[in-house]
């Protein structure tokens, strides 16, 4: 059962990876760090980025995107 959110583990590095469906996609990412507090923190912050992304990108297929969220999007 996969979860909107989860974290992994790479036993090798004990480094820690997100991963996040978002608008269908799978997004596999390292959170860089080997510390779990520190990588669920992360991991809210990813995912409230990248939702935020997404939901920018349908606006500008939808035609509602303004000027601001354009020059967002290309930052």
């Amino acid at each position: 059962m996969l979860y909107p959110t989860e974290l992994r583990a790479q036993p090798l590095f004990r480094s820690y990876y997100a991963r996040l469906r978002v608008g269908g996609k799978l997004i596999r990412k390292s959170l860089k760090t080997d510390v779990l507090s520190v990588a669920k923190l992360r991991l809210a912050d990813l995912d409230k980025e990248e939702r935020r992304r997404a939901e920018s990108t349908d606006a500008a297929a939808r035609g509602e995107m303004t000027v601001g969220d354009a020059v967002e999007i290309r930052k």
